[in-house]
């Protein structure tokens, strides 16, 4: 009997061993179903960003290799010029490929590997964090959830974003760690918690600010769900001491942006304006992709999946009211998975604009697509919650029918046909001819690591820069990118004075000769220049690093202290509560999904060995199966390349002022093209020969055209921002491609080398539509019976100012009217006049819709000899015929803005030396 019971615990061990190890074999068996087809393939799929990593991977083990294991300073970029790329571009993806790559991993495979790894820790956090909250059902199927979202497969075949890869799959193992502290409170979590908060910071920085957000939620939700107001201190500790901990990179990261040229990124390309979702992108199907296309449409989704577990959580919250079961943990956390699901899809929406302008580094995040990923974590939270609501047995059924419907909605994405490309190791000579052949200086999209100083330079910047300041027969060597060494000629010393150096000019290097610090400068064309003052056998230029860098190393010292001291320090007291180990599943209850996956597993195998074509589409040779609008006309020849679009469609309408048309264009190479193409798509009117908004695309389809596979396809989408004063009417829409030197590439029997798609017609704004344009300054006023004027612009120009004037069309006018504007000086005399039919002409007054907002714009040009002082501008409206001008009636208030039946504008001209100041 004695030994009966003592050797019981033995059993309970190993089944209990068994039990927590099923996990593990649940994520490797979803692993090899999900992330398997990246395996398959040799290389890497041909991505927009991909190539850009690989290269700083590249650049990461050769500094490790030469003992710097953290580079701030890339050499090899700018063509030799060098750029602070990891003094505020998170390194943890790069950091963790350089040992790979110097164990001897070609760059290609030490990808897939980091993917891989940090897949399945993203699996078994979710699944450690959800199991803790809810159940072991509920965290294999947030699992399964998370890692299924369309987003990671976009990344992994198109984007290449690898660093926002790993970061987004870091992060359930931050709210994992969290969770464990606020509700255990172990060595172990206090340890964990800082730590993986400090390491998704040096992950990515964009997601590391979203997902800072989505912690802040989360924290409040559990402070909620469970009131502990130690516990909420300790998770506020935690997130310090994690911001401590890596305070040596984001610190400096931040206080030094004004440094380089972080601001491009929340302009033009980048601003958040031109991406936001719309529903039909949200609710979009799996996409059938092409085999035939490159980079085959992919729609911005949630994935039907998710909408699926969001349904299925409001059914389980209304069943729960239904038999008033209370305020259980499932209710709770559906609620809070669907609020927090909803905000990340709100932060996508146009709606959200406001906040996206007010929020202090919101505008940074770039995409507002970036927030589906974050979303992704409340569809986990309430797909397992939902499981679970229904009970134990229920909830393993549930999770079969979750893994089917994940494997059958990511099916499409399992036969990826996609070209894969070898990549073994690049060298800082690879990263240059990269960057000329791309044009994609610096290894960025907007040359926002730039040094302030500089500008983008042009082909062997650095050889060129060493040949004109250098003293003749003088060698230049990088050691490490923290130290580069210039020594003269044999038997020749470096002079006395001004040297610069060949590489871009930031305040963290300092110069050395022998015990002699020399402090640096820009020079004229923003490179390093120092003065010696006196002959010297060699220059050592060194990173000694920025003001805030210093700061933020010691922060990260006193963090780590800090860090130390809390972890080994726990009051004792009596009484605590001990702590009941969250459940793992039973042998029966996970058998059956792990069968379901390795049942999917086989049968993916089966369908591609036996080419069955299945979850696939291939258009036909010249041709794209899907397009609206096919063509076949061919572009180039001779000795241009030759290009052919095959057809377009059509992504957006109704059209008006001030808002965007998308267009989406098909090419292909007819063989292999050497230079840099750019697409370009406008509207024209044939009979003026005149453009009146246009795009133009450097890397059409996101890949540069050099890159470009003759026997696929490539989706080209452009975004035409229509102007605000664009005059509403009918436009040819007009598209063609230009080569590095802006020759646009011949189209037989266009004398305009355009190739003409259809008719486009631009509808005018509505008066009272909601968040209709307001003028600067607001002049309400009658012209005649049927017009009101709201007001004017008045936009400073070269050469002149731009006039816009806000036409209210009550009914619409009788005859074809006249705008006047004249220039007058102090005495009332005209000195120049610009009298013309409103908006160019394209759209008479006769014309003009009742109830329409019609922005009217003119250039005033003003006279090269035109004296400085104050003058006014009269605009109005006049009958062409009789010459007479539409009577003005002011409404109240406004009657000081006219005159003479003519609106006056005051101008004021300043002196030439003003002028040249602006």
């Amino acid at each position: 009997m004695v030994r009966a019971m003592t050797a019981h615990p033995a059993p309970q061990r190993l089944r209990r061993f068994l039990a927590g190890s099923l996990p593990f074999l649940y994520m490797a068996l979803l692993a090899w179903l999900l992330l398997g087809p990246l395996w398959r393939e040799a290389g890497l799929p041909n991505t927009a960003d991909g190539i850009l990593h690989l290269h700083r991977s590249a650049a990461m083990a050769r500094s490790w290799a030469s003992g710097l294991p953290w580079p701030r300073w890339f050499p090899a970029v700018y063509q030799g010029l060098g750029a602070p790329t990891f003094h505020y571009y998170s390194p943890l993806f790069y950091q963790v490929m350089a040992p790979l790559q110097l164990a001897g991993l070609p760059l290609d495979l030490a990808t897939k590997l980091v993917i891989s790894l940090f897949f399945l820790a993203a699996g078994l956090a979710t699944w450690g964090w959800l199991r803790r909250l809810l159940g072991p059902a509920a965290g294999l199927a947030g699992a399964t959830l998370y890692l299924a979202q369309p987003f990671f497969f976009r990344e992994y075949y198109f984007q290449g974003d690898y660093p926002q890869l790993v970061a987004l799959l870091w992060l359930p193992v931050v709210l994992w760690a969290f969770t464990r502290l606020y509700l255990d409170d172990r060595w172990f979590d206090r340890l964990a918690a800082p730590f993986s908060l400090a390491l998704l910071i040096v992950a990515h920085n964009i997601t590391a600010l979203m997902g800072a957000g989505a912690l802040a939620l989360y924290s409040l939700a559990l402070l909620a769900w469970k009131r502990d107001a130690r516990g909420w201190l300790r998770l506020a500790v935690s997130a310090g001491l994690g911001l401590g901990l890596s305070a040596f990179f984001w610190l400096p990261a931040l206080a030094d942006a004004d440094l380089v040229r972080v601001h491009n990124l929340q302009k033009g390309f980048f601003h958040f304006g031109q991406y936001f979702l719309s529903w039909a992108d949200l609710l979009a199907p799996p996409p059938l992709l092409d085999s035939r296309a490159a980079n085959p449409p992919f729609p911005h989704m949630l994935g039907w999946p998710a909408w699926l577990a969001l349904a299925a959580g409001v059914v389980a919250l209304i069943a729960s009211f239904v038999r008033r079961s209370g305020w259980t943990a499932s209710r709770f956390w559906i609620v809070a998975g669907i609020a927090f699901v909803a905000f990340c899809l709100w932060l996508t929406r146009p709606q959200s604009t406001l906040l996206w302008e007010q929020v202090p580094l919101l505008a940074l995040i770039e995409f507002p697509s970036r927030w589906l990923a974050p979303a992704a974590l409340g569809v986990a939270l309430v797909g397992g919650a939902a499981i679970t609501a229904w009970g134990e047995r229920p909830s393993w059924w549930l999770l079969l029918a979750l893994v089917l419907v994940v494997a059958l909605s990511s099916a499409v994405f399992l036969f990826p046909h996609q070209p894969f490309r070898p990549f073994d190791v690049f060298t800082a000579r690879n990263t240059q001819t990269y960057e000329r052949h791309s044009q994609a200086w610096g290894l960025t999209s907007g040359n926002e690591f730039l040094p302030r100083w500089a500008d983008p330079p042009r082909a062997q910047a650095a050889r060129l820069a060493e040949q004109k300041h250098l003293p003749e027969g003088a060698e230049w060597r990088w050691e490490t990118p923290h130290r580069a060494h210039l020594k003269p000629a044999p038997g020749t010393a470096l002079p006395a004075g001004t040297l610069i150096l060949p590489v871009h000019y930031f305040p963290a290097w300092a110069g050395m000769t022998g015990a002699e610090t020399l402090p640096t400068a820009p020079s004229n064309e923003g490179l390093v220049s120092l003065s010696p003052t006196q002959a010297a056998n060699e220059v050592t230029l060194r990173w000694q690093g920025t003001f805030w860098q210093r700061v933020g190393q010691w922060l990260s010292l006193a963090a780590l202290l800090a860090w130390a001291v809390w972890i080994g320090w726990r009051p004792w007291r009596g009484g605590r509560e001990k702590q009941v180990p969250a459940p793992l599943p039973s042998w029966s209850a996970i058998l059956a999904p792990l069968a379901l996956l390795l049942f999917l597993i086989l049968g993916r195998e089966a369908v591609r060995a036996l080419d069955l074509g299945w979850f696939q589409c291939a258009s036909g040779s010249g041709e794209v199966r899907s397009v609206e609008n096919p063509l076949h006309v061919a572009l180039g020849g001779g000795e241009q390349p030759r290009v052919t679009l095959l057809g377009w469609d059509l992504l957006s309408g109704p059209h008006r002022p001030g808002s965007q048309l998308r267009l989406r264009l098909y090419w292909q190479g007819q063989e292999r093209i050497e230079e840099p193409m750019h697409s370009f798509a406008f509207l024209y009117t044939p009979a003026r020969q005149q453009s009146w908004a246009g795009v133009q695309n450097y890397n059409p389809g996101n890949i540069p055209t050099n890159r470009w596979n003759p026997l696929l396809y490539y989706v080209d989408d452009l975004t035409l921002p229509l102007p605000l004063d664009l005059p509403p009417t009918g436009y040819t829409l007009a598209v063609g491609m230009v080569d590095s030197h802006d020759e646009r590439l011949t189209v037989p029997g266009s004398p305009d080398d355009l190739v003409f798609l259809d008719e486009v017609t631009v509808e005018p704004l509505r008066a009272g539509g909601l968040g209709a344009p307001r003028p600067q300054e607001e002049t309400p006023a009658s012209f005649g019976p049927n017009l009101n004027l709201w007001g004017y612009d008045l936009l400073p120009e070269p050469g002149g100012p731009v006039l816009r004037l806000y036409w209210n069309v009550r009914q619409t006018p009788l005859a074809d009217l006249v705008t006047f504007v004249h220039l007058v000086d102090e005495e009332g005399q005209i000195v120049t006049q610009f009298d013309g039919p409103p908006l160019e002409g394209l759209l008479p007054t006769s014309q003009w819709p009742a109830g329409a907002l019609l922005i009217d714009r003119r250039k005033i040009s003003l006279p090269d000899d035109l004296a400085s002082g104050s003058y006014r501008l009269l605009v109005g409206l006049y009958e062409p015929l009789s010459g007479q001008r539409l009577p003005v009636q002011p409404e109240a208030g406004a009657s000081d803005h006219f005159a003479a039946d003519a609106l006056v504008i005051p101008l004021d001209v300043p002196e030439p030396s003003d002028l040249g100041t602006k």
